[in-house]
């Protein structure tokens, strides 16, 4: 029998580090260790880690999983096959994308909405840089 979880795959394919060294599963979680104090391999495979996964594929979630407001309410049965078949994707067709299991577009067919030309990177890296300075130009001439 399935009991309700949350649709979140970002503990098995995510990992956020903070400036202080905390490591966590999601920008929701509690920390799960400190690389300033640990290696990051045992943080990430260590029993703080494995009771994450563990809450969700139970159904058991933690304060901070039943909180979320960034992934929607699932069953366990679908999420322990969502988990494994990311685990077990030898040939990388599937990602996570906000925290849910989708398929990568094929390369050998491409759909049009793949064909669009996407923004060169400069690009993009001159409008975060503007943004910022403007930012910073208020913030420090106020």
């Amino acid at each position: 029998m399935s009991t309700i979880s949350k649709a979140c795959l970002d503990p098995w394919s995510f990992l956020l580090i903070k400036a202080d060294g905390n490591v966590c599963l999601c920008c929701w979680s509690e920390p799960i260790g400190n690389v300033n104090s640990a290696d990051l391999d045992a943080i990430v495979s260590g029993l703080k880690a494995q009771h994450l996964r563990s809450s969700l594929l139970t159904g058991e979630l933690l304060r901070c999983c039943s909180q979320c407001p960034a992934r929607e309410a699932t069953t366990t049965e679908k999420l322990c096959a969502d988990v494994e078949i990311y685990l077990n994707d030898t040939e990388k067709l599937y990602a996570v994308s906000q925290g849910k299991l989708i398929l990568k577009p094929s390369s050998a067919d491409p759909s049009p909405a793949s064909s669009k030309p996407k923004p060169s990177k400069h690009w993009l890296k001159r409008i975060l840089t503007s943004k910022l300075v403007r930012t910073l130009k208020k913030m420090l001439y106020r």
